[in-house]
This record gives structure tokens, C-alpha cells and sequence, in this order.
């Protein structure tokens, strides 16, 4: 009973809005889902360092990267992928004096996993 009660409501809704279209055309509206097992991950990271000189900060992100770079460069190109940005350098200061505290430097840059089976050591490195 309660189906045929939902099934008469749905066939009333139609009606209405076929009528108010003016009876040309019948609009259906649905949803579907997909699963899919995923096949790459994006991997985000920023390299920051803070020091009193901008250049010695400097040095040191660029020493990491570098080090990171290392690390991945067998494995760029097939089975990842290394987009880096630009780097940043801004000044910390005390707003009340004006004086520079330190200079904070960062890196940010991403890594595209096609190879998911090394996410966990990508991670650790």
C-alpha cells in the first residue's frame, strides 16, 4: 500500500511539472557515484627555515631541497614528478620598534605519485 501511495505522489509531481513546462518535455534529475581505486596522489610540502640573515636562511632551504632532489632524482619522471615554486623571503619585525627580528625563507613545491606503492618512502624521505 505504501508503494503504491509513493508511486501515485511521483506520477502527480510529473504531471505538475509537465504541466507547468506546458506539456512539452518531461525533466529527470539524478546522481550516480563511482569508486574507483585512486592512482596518484599530490604530495605538498614548504621547506622553511628562519635566521637574523636572509642569506644564510637561504642557504640553508636551498640545502634541503637540494638534499630532497637528490633523493627523487632517480625516480623523476616515470614514477613522480617534482614542481617547485618560488621561493619566498619576508621579513619578521618587531611592529612597535621596526626592527627586523629574523627573516623567515620558505619553498613550497609539490610531488605527483604515479607509482603509489612508494608513498610511504617518498613520506619518509
Amino acid at each position: 500500500m505504501r508503494k503504491l501511495l509513493l508511486g501515485i505522489a511521483m506520477l502527480l509531481l510529473v504531471a505538475a511539472h509537465v504541466q507547468a513546462d506546458g506539456g512539452d518535455h518531461i525533466s529527470v534529475a539524478g546522481t550516480e557515484v563511482v569508486q574507483v581505486k585512486p592512482d596518484m596522489a599530490v604530495l605538498t610540502f614548504s621547506v622553511v627555515k628562519e635566521n637574523k640573515s636572509a642569506e644564510e636562511a637561504k642557504k640553508q632551504v636551498d640545502a634541503i631541497v637540494a638534499r630532497l632532489l637528490e633523493k627523487f632524482k632517480k625516480l623523476d619522471g616515470k614514477d613522480l614528478k617534482i614542481i617547485s615554486n618560488n621561493i619566498s623571503i619576508n621579513k619578521n619585525r618587531n611592529y612597535q620598534t621596526g626592527e627586523i627580528i629574523n627573516y623567515n625563507v620558505s619553498m613550497p613545491f609539490e610531488i605527483e605519485l604515479y607509482n603509489l606503492t612508494l608513498l610511504n618512502r617518498v613520506l619518509d624521505d
